[in-house]
């Protein structure tokens, strides 16, 4: 299993990545954000990986918490 760290930075590239991806298919930034982190939420392995690691849930968790309390500012 990847540890907190590890798993930390390749959720961000995550999100980034699928933010980008939502926000050129739906064309609604909010919209684009929610679908991110619906994304990351239903991570269990590393995406980035052919036989991706688990990740750690509970960072995962609290990053999408995070972000959550994020789109509520946007």
């Amino acid at each position: 299993m990847l540890n907190a760290q590890q798993t930390q930075l390749i959720m961000e590239r995550h999100f980034k990545s699928c933010y980008s991806f939502w926000l050129r298919t739906v064309h609604n930034e909010r919209e684009a954000f929610v679908n991110a982190i619906e994304d990351v939420r239903n991570m269990k392995h590393d995406p980035f990986s052919p036989c991706g690691e688990e990740i750690d849930i509970e960072t995962r968790d609290a990053f999408v918490r995070y972000r959550e309390q994020d789109m509520g500012k946007r």
